[in-house]
C-alpha cells in the first residue's frame, strides 16, 4: 500500500452519535460507523464535524 493511502491517526468515538472519526488530513476527517452485521457506513468524507 502506497504510503500517502495509510489512515496513520487513531479513530475517535463521537459523543453525539454512534460514529467513529479518523483524521485523513489537516482538514477532513472519515467519520463512518460500522453496524451489528459489519457493514461498514460512511458518513462524511470531508471537512470536520460540525461542517
Amino acid at each position: 500500500m502506497h504510503e500517502s493511502h495509510r489512515l496513520t491517526e487513531k479513530p475517535e468515538p463521537l459523543r453525539h452519535r454512534k460514529a467513529w472519526s479518523r483524521r485523513i488530513d489537516d482538514v477532513n476527517r472519515l467519520v463512518y460507523n460500522i453496524d451489528e452485521n459489519g457493514f461498514l457506513w460512511i458518513i462524511s468524507c470531508r471537512g470536520h464535524y460540525e461542517d
